[in-house]
Order: structure tokens, then C-alpha cells, then sequence
């Protein structure tokens, strides 16, 4: 049926020990929304601004939500071949958002494509360019799949336009494997890893 939860609890998870030497924490909170058969759209912007509503009500200083739709990326590696798709996909979320440490792992990897214009969206995912969209409005002309992304991503713009600070990016690797479409992140400047949210 039809519910809204919202949840903050205190998890311990089974990190390695060689995890939490590199910076896990085995305990941490977690914040959470639940909707069960609510619109997409709507809960998406429901979401959005409720996570930006709690920092600010937490006094958190210039904060601003990152937001991307699986789809651009997904778009985007509809030209590779299954094996160099598989590829991006495994690596993507390791290079931590940096292009250089991405190709080069997709060399390490055996990839065989130019991923030329996958490390050009990675430099986006850090940049403070307001208008990202149009910038890889390229994407949308190559791929319907990235096309409806990048629809869904102007209209959430649109509608929390003058409430919620937003950078677009064409890609977020945290929880990749674990969403649907819509993924967001709260950022701090200066702070790089605050926390990430998924629909």
C-alpha cells in the first residue's frame, strides 16, 4: 500500500579492518525517507527538499545539493561494447570523481574504447558551472535514454528553483548499483564527503 517513513538510527556495519585503516567508519548515523507507491517525480522533489530543509535547520553553512540521473550516464555508454560497458561500470566509482585516476584504471582493466568523453563528465561531477546541462547537452542528441535524464534532472531545476541550492553533475558514484534514476548528494565546500541520498 501507500506510506511515508522517515528514519535516523545508528548503524554499526562489518567493515574490514584494511576499510577502516583507508577512512570507513564501522559506526555511523544514517538518515533515512521511505515512500511506498508515491509519484516518482513528487517524492523526488519531496526528498530533495526536506534533505536541504534539514541542513539548513542544522545550521549548516552554504550547503548545496548535487544532482544527477543514472540515465545520463547510462546513455552516454549505450555506444560501448558490453565488455568496456561492464568495465566503466566496475571502476567509475572508485576513481573518486577524478579523471585521470579513471582512465587509468580503465587501461589497468583491460578497456579497449576511448573514454575520452567519460573522463570529460567526471570533471564536472567538482565544478561549480551552474549550467552543466547544456554543456553536455551532446549526450541528450546521442541517446534517448540520456535525453529523458536530462528532462527529469531540468524539471526537478525547475521546481525547487529559489528553495534548494543545486549543482547538476552528470554522474555520482556513491550507492550506483543500489538506485533507480534520481541520485542526490548534501555538500559543504570544503568538506567533499558529507553524505548521499538515492531514489
Amino acid at each position: 500500500q501507500s506510506a511515508r517513513l522517515f528514519y535516523s538510527s545508528f548503524f554499526t556495519r562489518n567493515e574490514t579492518p584494511e576499510d577502516v585503516q583507508n577512512g570507513k567508519t564501522r559506526c555511523f548515523w544514517q538518515i533515512g525517507f521511505e515512500i511506498f507507491n508515491g509519484p516518482m517525480f513528487q517524492s523526488s522533489v519531496d526528498i530533495v527538499r526536506a534533505s536541504y530543509r534539514m541542513l539548513a535547520l542544522a545550521g549548516v553553512p552554504n550547503a548545496y545539493i548535487r544532482l544527477t540521473d543514472k540515465r545520463i550516464m547510462k546513455g552516454r555508454l549505450e555506444g560501448y561494447s558490453e565488455l568496456d560497458r561492464a568495465i566503466v561500470l566496475s571502476i567509475i566509482d572508485k576513481a573518486e570523481d577524478n579523471p585521470e585516476k579513471f582512465r587509468a584504471s580503465y587501461s589497468q582493466s583491460g578497456g579497449k574504447s576511448s573514454v575520452d568523453d567519460i573522463a570529460c563528465l567526471l570533471g564536472y561531477v567538482n565544478s561549480d558551472k551552474r549550467d552543466v546541462l547544456s554543456e553536455i547537452s551532446w549526450i541528450a542528441a546521442k541517446s534517448r535514454q540520456a535525453k529523458e535524464g536530462m528532462e527529469n534532472i531540468a524539471k526537478l531545476q525547475q521546481e525547487l528553483a529559489g528553495e534548494v541550492e543545486i549543482r547538476v553533475v552528470p554522474f555520482l558514484a556513491k550507492s550506483w548499483d543500489a538506485c533507480g534514476m534520481m541520485m542526490f548528494d548534501g555538500r559543504i565546500p570544503n568538506y567533499p564527503r558529507f553524505g548521499s541520498c538515492r531514489i
